[in-house]
């Protein structure tokens, strides 16, 4: 590390990312005009199938410990970001009015993200006026255990969170340091260890942030832009901030193998590819060593954040939202759960009252005891509705407990080994029951039957069946629609979704390979 002559204090700036197995921490010391940056990869995940679980917790836990004692951490403020496998963000823009009823709706709708994991998800925003007098909001999404355990495990270990944001949103400020003014709007890929995150950046301004359900490799990535190209340029005109409505620029965030991947896939079309890591290494020296760069993009991004405050984008803090979702978990699963059976509970009361009333009056009126006759049956149905609500509500959380630990992206992936080459999943859905209900197509009505076929194999399913199919053309292209429900496998009496090894990973890949060269031989027959 650098040292200074003067006698000056250090100041120290620490920002780390939460990747799927690992975290990266930068530490920048600065001592009056000299700057030290260091940066360091720690592995956190060793048996934890998911964060959200006390395995996650204990050694998420233990890996801050490692963090505090190898870079003196002990009571150091620390802003932390998370990246596209904890949470999205999505972009509002409009009137103040538009943007704040927008961004309503669309924090109502959150727990909808399952590839967030189950439970309940937190949502966190931030409004800000544009130069041409518009309002851009965004809002990031994360599930409120994820918080929780991170919190927990900065708590334990002494660091102090004084930041949680959407890695994503920062990457595009790391753009606006190192190119020029009229080179800051494209798009930007982030190639991830667990799947891609690709956003539309303008002046340093996240406009859309999207995930795809599966990873991909480098040559797909390729293949996923240029057909989506034409509804990413249509989504920019609508909501760009320079005047340039025309997208021009790809950043590229990811090895510099598929870097070259790409600048060849686009090398005749108006696409100019950037590649992050080579721009990072070059501006860096604590990075020139490193053999991917890109990796620490987001967290150097943050520390030119923390050193330039007045040319920084406002991004949602999640902990704001971690506080303000404090207080509400209770009543909330009391108002959702339990209001039908109050309902009927003041309704039964109230009938009980009428019923007794009219039993008195029975004696001296023969009208009164017809009447009494009625209201002893409609009261005798109100409690066996009641009842049957109690009964209904044991029900839902007795399920609830079943598929609470439900891994939903291992999940996916086992799904996802059953499609044939060039079938698709438009919707899926796990319901509280267990059921996961799918919805897609493929090229051939064959490749649904084969679908159900191999997916009612996998461990993790009790019983699929094809409830429905449909032709449908799409130019000249013909494809089969489906409906398929499948029951999720309980293991130890809940929803649960085995360990995904790498023998059953390699042989699921060998067994679509297998079926995708079955699929291509001619029929002689």
């Amino acid at each position: 590390m650098s040292k200074s002559s003067t006698g000056a204090v250090p100041l120290r700036t620490v920002a780390m990312e939460l990747r799927h197995s690992s975290i990266h921490v930068v530490v920048n010391d600065r001592r009056g005009a000299i700057r030290a940056t260091h940066c360091r990869t720690y592995p956190w995940r060793q048996q934890a199938a998911v964060l959200n679980s006390d395995q996650g917790l204990q050694e998420l836990t233990m890996a801050f410990e490692k963090i505090v004692k190898a870079e003196n951490l002990q009571g150091q403020a620390v802003r932390f970001l998370l990246d596209g496998e904890y949470c999205v963000t999505r972009y509002v823009r409009g009137t103040e009015q538009i943007v704040n009823d927008r961004l309503d709706e669309l924090e109502a709708r959150c727990s909808r993200y399952l590839l967030l994991g189950h439970g309940r998800k937190l949502a966190a925003r931030h409004i800000q006026k544009t130069d041409d007098g518009s309002v851009t909001g965004l809002l990031t999404v994360a599930n409120q255990r994820t918080l929780e355990t991170l919190s927990n495990a900065a708590g334990r270990t002494g660091i102090q969170l004084t930041s949680v944001t959407a890695s994503i949103a920062v990457i595009g400020e790391l753009v606006n340091r190192h190119y020029p003014t009229d080179c800051r709007a494209g798009l930007l890929i982030r190639h991830r260890q667990t799947g891609v995150d690709l956003a539309i950046i303008d002046n340093g301004q996240l406009l859309m942030d999207v995930h795809p359900v599966r990873n991909m490799d480098d040559s797909e990535i390729c293949s996923y832009v240029a057909h989506r190209i034409a509804l990413m340029q249509r989504f920019y005109q609508r909501n760009a901030l320079s005047k340039n409505r025309h997208l021009q620029n790809l950043f590229f965030c990811g090895t510099s193998e598929a870097a070259h991947l790409l600048k060849a896939a686009f090398a005749d079309s108006d696409l100019h590819v950037h590649s992050i890591a080579e721009q990072l290494e070059q501006s860096e020296s604590s990075l020139a060593g490193e053999s991917d760069a890109s990796e620490y993009a987001a967290v150097m991004a943050e520390i030119y954040s923390a050193e330039n405050t007045a040319g920084n984008h406002g991004r949602p803090n999640l902990l704001e939202g971690l506080d303000r979702q404090v207080s509400r978990p209770l009543w909330q699963l009391l108002a959702r759960t339990l209001w039908p059976v109050a309902a009927a509970v003041i309704l039964g009361v109230l009938l009980s009252g009428l019923t007794a009333k009219e039993s008195r009056l029975a004696a001296v009126n023969p009208e009164a005891i017809a009447r009494h006759r009625k209201l002893d049956q409609r009261r005798k149905h109100i409690l066996r509705d009641i009842t049957m609500l109690r009964d209904r509500a044991a029900h839902l959380s007795a399920i609830d407990r079943q598929v609470r630990h439900t891994d939903i992206s291992r999940l996916l992936t086992y799904v996802g080994s059953c499609l044939a080459d060039d079938a698709g999943l438009a919707g899926i859905s796990l319901q509280h029951d267990g059921t996961l209900k799918l919805q897609g197509s493929c090229p051939q009505e064959k490749d649904v039957y084969d679908f159900v076929d191999h997916l009612e194999k996998l461990p993790v399913i009790l019983k699929a069946s094809l409830s429905g199919t449909r032709s449908s053309e799409t130019g000249s292209e013909s494809r089969t629609e489906f409906n398929v429900d499948a029951i999720v496998r309980p293991v130890n009496g809940r929803a649960s979704v085995p360990q995904y090894t790498d023998t059953q990973a390699e042989q699921s890949a060998t067994d679509k390979s297998r079926r995708s060269a079955n699929a291509r031989e001619p029929n002689h027959g």
